[in-house]
């Protein structure tokens, strides 16, 4: 007859299998709590690592590298031929009115008929026209993004460590790519206002 709580093998007492049941938990309650302790280390050991000034440039870094990688294989990415040629986003209305207002200001041709939105964004194009003239929004888009981020970590980190802070990042990213590939990197005139939200 089984006792409370063992397994009654036939061939076994009853209480072999039950005290070898015990030793073995006992050894897996060890072995858990090396690697609780373990895993413990090493999560205080990133959050030291994550609050140098350095990792957080190391991470900038790393959407940096994401966001470009990202930009240059977007299915809309209008690739190095001209924008009037209206190809990728380009061929949007709204992208193209951007483009537009950002080539004319670097220009310094300011008519009426050349400007559908307020100046602001477009300026900002203007700015690196010259120098790219068909991804003229690339630089500053890249550099709103990685303002807004690094506002967005020092907000949150008011209520979360700096692991659960990266991981919290991670997933939003990993979970909205997609969206986040459409608001972000196809020029809009609202990513500046989400550095200012």
């Amino acid at each position: 007859m089984p006792t409370a709580g063992c397994f009654y093998w036939p061939a076994m007492k009853p209480m072999e299998l039950c005290g070898w049941k015990l030793r073995f938990s006992a050894m897996n309650r060890t072995v858990l709590s090396r690697i609780r302790a373990d895993v413990a280390d090493g999560l205080e050991l990133c959050e030291r690592g994550l609050g140098r000034r350095s990792a957080g440039w190391l991470l900038l870094g790393i959407l940096a590298l994401v966001y470009t990688t990202v930009y240059l294989h977007h299915p809309l990415y209008p690739g190095n031929t001209s924008a009037k040629l209206r190809l990728g986003w380009w061929s949007w209305a709204d992208q193209f009115a951007y483009w537009q207002s950002a080539a004319e200001l670097a220009q310094f041709h300011l008519t009426a008929a050349n400007f559908h939105y307020p100046l602001g964004y477009p300026a900002l194009g203007a700015l690196f026209w010259r120098i790219m003239p068909t991804h003229a929004f690339f630089v500053p888009d890249l550099l709103l993004v990685l303002a807004a981020t690094a506002v967005w970590w020092r907000l949150v980190r008011g209520w979360l460590s700096r692991m659960q802070t990266l991981v919290v990042g991670v997933v939003f990213v990993a979970v909205h790519g997609d969206v986040l590939a459409l608001t972000l990197v196809i020029p809009w005139n609202t990513i500046v206002t989400q550095l200012l939200c």
